[in-house]
């Protein structure tokens, strides 16, 4: 492949060469992250924000970026599908990440967390690469700036400073990334202790395609843990912040993606020029900016993974350069990719793709387009539905289980999980939550909980942008088409999340790329001539700017007002010091330090495991509860329950009063285990060995020692 870059960007752009404006961008990289680390009570301030983020970059960041740049490499071997088309380099990257996703998840489930495999495949990807750039290096320059990245400079330094924090405390729109303690990176460490990928029957989420959480193991093996009981957050947890810096790069690639796919769009619309490139580059970096690509982006997610994919398999969709069926197959093959990164790919990129693809294909060659991507999708999706075939009998379990089979979990299971993931009001209330509040949120509640659709302020102005855009777009000769087709892909895609999802506002992210380019077609239509160009720059500007005060006022209201106090907090820290005080240590900490390794403790209530750095006995509220089969066994002798837990090895017992209270109430856990039934329990257990209340002074967690009842 030979267009790794423009061929006509070594030129001075707007009196600035390109090599400065690289300068340029990096130094308002640097200074963004030096204000992060000043916002806010306790912030260390810029110094030590810097130092904290580059050391994270050094110890953390490049390993997931050497992981995405060898992808690259290997997808050489797809160039058959995208040798034809008009953007190249973007396929390729695109191309990498899912051969990359799809080896790492290859090697788990063959067992081959081997360190010196996980490096070797790394370094092969980056050598073929780099073979490819020495080959045209002659025609090979350094990429063109466009200025409106220069102002995305401000979310990447947010997006990094970020990802230099500990996982589990930021962002109180995912709970402090409670999915990220549950399963992003528990799972990893799980199948790292274990030394393969597998389904796991106490963590359901591990039945999900999970190719984002392979890639966290794939690195997780490249640090040296594969069979190391601590997981990922092992030692000074490199390994666990590199998951969110795996994520973060993922981010920065969809931004890139989302121009490129927005450059090709124009580009059918008929517009060109300087209008074409700033309106191309604007909508990457509004991409980046939206405060939704940074809050996820900077967690150890899977959702940019699907927009970056998704990006692609629409650029890849519209690309009329290419043959038909090479185009089918690859948009097939990115969107196969996508649903392996996160499933809802399969209703939320899939039919916006079929879209874009069908639209740029004559009716009567549909077939030779769509047959090749159906057969690709289903090659990529192949290792997942084989892998839950042979542990459930239900190659999409949990889902579908009336079609296929429901796998080791009862009626009363599955009635649970979609009682949790489905939304049960009227038709009415699904648009109201699309376009406005939930009014049955309680007082108080959080924004996410309270804004569940397109006006979350996560996500900025960009649907009003993307609504305007699409008016002024459909009312544009040149530019009604495209505008017409992505405002098509766009309506399936809110289809799919008012009638096939619980209505989480981020549920939503596939729509960025979509509503970028709608934004983009609109703004063309005010691009012509020189003055035009002058207000193409300024909305994308006005935008941006937008987009950038959503995102550092957000990040201004985390851990109540004091976000940059984690910055330089060592991911073991969470645990406690080795020669600290018990009573000030964590639960983790304390579980970590003071109970022999070789003594189970179970959670009960807890389902985020992470930061104990141990095997512990847990479950997620929808699979089986040990004690609810204990209970459900001999429902009136809480001694029968000790004794069963015992001969499950456990020696300890860990509970969250609150958490338990929460999952009851909200009829997601199982029957048996009510409050009052696990707190008569507990009573028999004796006073409990340690205590850490909340701040408002009720138990929030408690521990307890097993005792045979001689002992007590």
């Amino acid at each position: 492949m030979s267009n790794l870059g423009p061929s006509n960007n070594s030129e001075a752009i707007g009196g600035v060469s390109p090599a400065r404006r690289w300068a340029i961008a990096g130094l308002a990289v640097v200074g963004s992250i030096g204000v992060a680390g000043a916002v806010g009570r306790n912030a260390p301030g810029p110094g030590h924000a810097i130092v904290t983020v580059a050391g994270s970059l050094l110890a953390s960041g490049l390993v997931p970026l050497a992981y995405v740049l060898a992808g690259a490499g290997y997808a050489r071997a797809l160039s058959p599908l995208y040798r034809r088309a008009a953007d190249r380099t973007p396929l390729q990257l695109a191309c990498g990440l899912a051969i990359m996703l799809t080896m790492s998840q290859l090697a788990g489930l063959a067992g081959l967390y081997q360190q010196w495999l996980a490096i070797a495949t790394v370094a092969i990807g980056l050598g073929l690469l780099g073979e490819q750039v020495w080959r045209h290096r002659r025609r090979a320059r350094l990429p063109r700036l466009e200025w409106p990245w220069l102002l995305g400079a401000p979310a990447i330094g947010l997006l990094f400073t970020a990802a230099s924090m500990p996982p589990g405390f930021l962002w109180s729109s995912e709970f402090g990334g409670y999915d990220v303690l549950s399963y992003h990176l528990q799972l990893p460490s799980e199948w790292l202790r274990a030394g393969r990928l597998e389904v796991l029957d106490h963590n359901v989420y591990s039945y999900l395609p999970g190719s984002v959480e392979a890639a966290f193991a794939h690195v997780g093996a490249i640090y040296g843990l594969a069979g190391r009981g601590e997981g990922l957050v092992s030692g000074s947890g490199a390994a666990a912040l590199a998951g969110q810096w795996l994520h973060a790069w993922t981010t920065l690639a969809s931004g890139w993606l989302v121009a490129r796919l927005a450059h090709g769009v124009l580009t059918r619309g008929h517009v060109g020029g300087r209008a074409r490139a700033l309106l191309a580059a604007g909508s990457g970096t509004i991409v980046v900016a939206t405060p939704w690509a940074i809050v996820t982006g900077s967690m150890a997610y899977n959702e940019m993974a699907l927009v970056a994919l998704g990006s692609a398999a629409l650029l890849a969709a519209g690309d009329r350069d290419a043959p038909r069926a090479a185009r089918g197959a690859l948009t097939g093959l990115l969107v196969g990719a996508a649903c392996g990164a996160k499933m809802t790919a399969i209703v939320f990129v899939a039919p916006a793709a079929g879209v874009v693809l069908l639209a740029g294909t004559p009716a009567r060659r549909w077939a030779t387009a769509a047959l090749p991507g159906a057969v690709a999708g289903a090659l990529m999706l192949t290792p997942w539905m084989a892998r839950n075939a042979a542990a459930s009998g239900n190659p999409v379990f949990p889902h579908m289980a009336r079609v296929f089979a429901r796998g080791h979990w009862t009626d009363e299971q599955h009635r649970r999980y979609a009682l949790a993931h489905g939304f049960d009001g009227s038709a009415v209330d699904r648009l109201r939550l699309l376009a406005w509040t939930d009014g049955s949120a309680e007082p108080g509640a959080r924004a996410v909980q309270r804004w569940r659709g397109a006006a979350n302020p996560q996500w900025g102005v960009l649907f009003v942008v993307a609504t305007g855009g699409l008016t002024c777009g459909l009312w544009g000769r040149s530019t009604r088409r495209q505008s017409g087709v992505f405002a098509i892909a766009l309506t399936t895609q809110l289809a799919a999340w008012l009638a096939l999802t619980h209505l989480q506002s981020r549920f939503l992210l596939p729509c960025l790329p979509v509503l970028a380019v709608l934004g983009a077609l609109g703004a063309s239509r005010c691009s012509a001539g020189r003055r035009g160009v002058r207000t193409a720059g300024a909305l994308v500007a006005g935008v941006t700017l937008v987009q950038l005060a959503f995102a550092w006022t957000i990040y201004g209201r985390e851990l109540g007002g004091a976000p940059a106090s984690l910055l330089g907090l060592p991911v073991e820290a969470v645990r406690g010091d080795a020669d600290g005080a018990p009573r000030e240590r964590s639960p983790e900490g304390y579980v970590f330090h003071e109970i022999p390794s070789d003594e189970t403790v179970y959670l009960l209530g807890d389902a985020t495991p992470l930061h104990f750095a141990r095997q512990v006995l847990y479950n997620t509220t929808y699979d089986t509860w040990p004690l609810g089969d204990l209970i459900r066994a001999d429902p009136d002798d809480p001694g029968a329950w000790t004794r069963g837990l015992g001969e499950l090895g456990v020696a300890w017992v860990l509970v969250n009063p609150a958490e338990l209270g929460r999952l009851h109430a909200s009829g997601w856990t199982d029957p048996a285990i009510t409050p009052e039934r696990v707190g008569a329990w507990l009573d028999t257990l004796g006073r409990p060995e340690m205590t850490w209340t909340a701040p408002d002074g009720t138990v929030a967690r408690a521990l307890y020692r097993l005792r045979e009842e001689s002992d007590r």
